[in-house]
């Protein structure tokens, strides 16, 4: 679920980038929305495809890691999307 909001957050993000630049009176046409939303899937599936050659021993310590700590674990972030 978090996967979808991520993702329609990055496509609504998009599209508005887009209607602030020239390309603004394409944004008009149902097709064109429907055509970019559809290239943002296609680029955001294969950003996430591209995370499996990220794994590596790296990724196992720190799971180690968290599953041996005591106490809680926070995760933070800088609220920006960028998959």
């Amino acid at each position: 679920m978090n996967f979808v909001l991520c993702l329609f957050y990055t496509i609504i993000k998009y599209i508005t980038f887009l209607s602030r630049t020239k390309i603004n009176q394409s944004l008009k046409d149902s097709e064109q929305i429907l055509a970019i939303a559809k290239q943002t899937i296609l680029t955001e599936s294969d950003a996430i495809a591209h995370l499996t050659n990220l794994i590596d021993s790296n990724f196992e310590n720190a799971i180690k890691f968290i599953l041996h700590s005591k106490g809680r674990v926070v995760v933070t972030g800088i609220g920006v999307v960028s998959c």
